[in-house]
């Protein structure tokens, strides 16, 4: 945009071209702009090139993320017509509580399996997928989730 405003400060591309594409705000409006910039620069790429920044690539790039951005953008909106908003938050509403019984679960069979060790085999993680902020070293009582760590009995 920056590029296109300076084109048409010394008048090679037309400043009201451009003034209709900076007018736009939101995403839907950003795709439209990635389209009509990338036209806005094709069109007068002969009069721009070398007294650009702005490369080839990046103008070929913009023509095709804009309707890519469309698309996604348009597939989030269909999602929320689709879906409405109870059903969205009756969703949400189910998987916490499903979330919150697999943990108690997780905590019972940590408790019972404690010296077998294979707590997390038999009730793995849901988010066994992502990478913790585990420090190398942890000792297998860290990794069992809930359970804390037997203690030694205290005689009186």
């Amino acid at each position: 945009m920056v590029a296109a405003e300076a084109l048409a400060f010394v008048n090679l591309v037309s400043g009201e071209r451009v003034g209709e594409i900076r007018s736009g705000k939101g995403h839907l409006d950003l795709a439209g702009d990635l389209v009509a910039l990338s036209a806005l620069f094709s069109d007068h790429w002969d009069q721009a090139n070398g007294r650009t920044a702005v490369r080839r690539e990046e103008i070929e790039r913009a023509a095709t993320l804009g309707p890519e951005l469309l698309v996604a953008l348009g597939a989030r909106e269909q999602e929320k017509e689709i879906m409405p908003t109870e059903a969205r938050d009756a969703r949400v509403r189910a998987f916490t509580l499903f979330s919150s019984a697999y943990g108690e679960c997780r905590r019972a069979v940590a408790y019972l399996r404690w010296h077998e060790g294979d707590a997390e085999e038999i009730t793995p993680s849901l988010f066994a997928s992502r990478s913790g902020s585990r420090k190398p070293g942890a000792d297998a009582a860290e990794t069992t989730v809930g359970a804390p760590a037997p203690t030694a009995p205290v005689t009186p």
